[in-house]
């Protein structure tokens, strides 16, 4: 089987094409991406035959069409504002897709071409990687284990990354994150939230332990209402950075720092804040890692199960990745974020799922040889529950 990763040398994608590489059904990973340089460095790092390059546009509709065609499925790791020109593009080639999600707003456009994508005959899997991704799967493995469900918490953290890593890596998601209003999924409305608000120390699984986690815009609280199964009154969700780094984003937004409204500087450039922001956030040194890093999608489900109030605490940890021959320095969130992608395309190419349409993977993915997979590639699952 031929499987194309969008974006395929980026931060995610790279870690995309490299468990493709080395997944033993995969025939071929063609890397999709303008940056013809950075694909073949990637080529020569891989050493493995079965990985090629074909540049492609994304602005480009109908090369993106004709690059897809051939391709038993696609995965889509470009920045999540590209997602709906992907969809549209699978649609028109008729080949299946899986991808990494949008914002909320983007992920409810996407989920409108759904009809299409029935109509030319293939699935579009939104939101397949970590969050959204493993935090879908592990919902949907919940709530078929209890009777009702009356709220979610969705709670993500790291260990062992310094937290402007994190920033780096997908500095432009990474900045929506911090920067835009947050939601959450109450009693049948959205309600909208302060950038970085509702701040609370959770504890994860070890070795992650107590973290500072705060609310972000989050595709879960679109599809979980709809796609689990049973009706649900709350969905919110959680995740950690450091506090040093949230509470310099407060100084810089009173600053108008992280605004995305141009202003004219002296020199009488007109540029938004936030691009100058990013630019300079790139071009810091971060310090290097000293530990092994980790990193946790936890569910804290509430509901009823037997005629009794219970909570279910279900997790994924994830360590990082070095590979068969432990060549990669794979960070563990990038890693868990990459993976449920790329078995997914691999799914999609075997053509092993039923579904058509634009779904996300609460809607379309059988949770528990799904998870088992998963645990190949090292995803440790934990469930417990207990009476409220």
């Amino acid at each position: 089987m031929n499987i194309m990763v969008l974006g395929g040398v980026g931060w995610i994608g790279s870690t995309l094409t490299k468990v493709l590489a080395e997944h033993p059904e995969v025939d071929e990973v063609v890397i999709g991406d303008v940056d013809e340089t950075k694909s073949k460095e990637l080529i020569q790092e891989i050493g493995a035959s079965k990985v090629s390059y074909r540049k492609v546009d994304v602005y480009d509709h109908e090369g993106l069409v004709n690059a897809m065609k051939g391709m038993d499925s696609v995965a889509n790791a470009l920045w999540y504002e590209f997602a709906l020109r992907v969809t549209k593009a699978a649609i028109d080639a008729r080949i299946p897709l899986t991808d990494l999600g949008g914002m909320p707003e983007l992920t409810k456009e996407q989920l409108g071409y759904n009809e299409q994508a029935k109509k030319a005959g293939i699935l579009n899997i939104i939101g397949c990687g970590e969050t959204p991704g493993i935090s879908n799967v592990l919902a949907r493995w919940g709530a078929d284990r209890v009777d009702s469900i009356d709220s979610i918490h969705i709670r993500d953290g790291e260990w062992g990354k310094d937290s402007l890593e994190w920033l780096q890596y997908s500095v432009r998601t990474s900045m929506d994150e911090m920067t835009e209003p947050s939601i959450i999924y109450k009693d049948g409305e959205y309600v909208e939230l302060p950038p970085r608000s509702g701040r609370e120390l959770y504890t994860f699984p070890d070795p992650i332990g107590e973290q500072e986690c705060f609310t972000v815009p989050f595709e879960e609280a679109v599809t979980f209402p709809k796609y689990l199964g049973k009706p649900v009154n709350l969905v919110e969700m959680k995740v950690t950075v450091s506090k040093l780094l949230m509470d310099n984003f407060d100084t810089l937004e009173k600053f108008g720092v992280t605004s995305p409204e141009p202003v004219t500087t002296r020199a009488g450039v007109t540029v938004p804040p936030v691009d100058v922001l990013i630019a300079c956030i790139l071009k810091m040194k971060i310090p290097p890692r000293k530990e092994r890093t980790h990193s946790c999608i936890a569910i804290e489900m509430k509901g009823t199960l037997n005629g009794e109030k219970i909570q279910r605490s279900i997790y994924g940890l994830m360590q990082d990745w070095k590979g068969k021959e432990g060549k990669w320095k794979v960070d563990a969130e990038g890693y868990k974020t990459a993976l449920p992608c790329a078995l997914s395309a691999v799914m999609l190419a075997k053509g092993e799922i039923a579904h058509k349409g634009v779904l996300p993977p609460e809607a379309c993915l059988d949770p528990v040889p799904f998870l088992e997979e998963l645990k190949k590639w090292g995803l440790k699952v934990g469930d417990s529950v207990k009476k409220i």
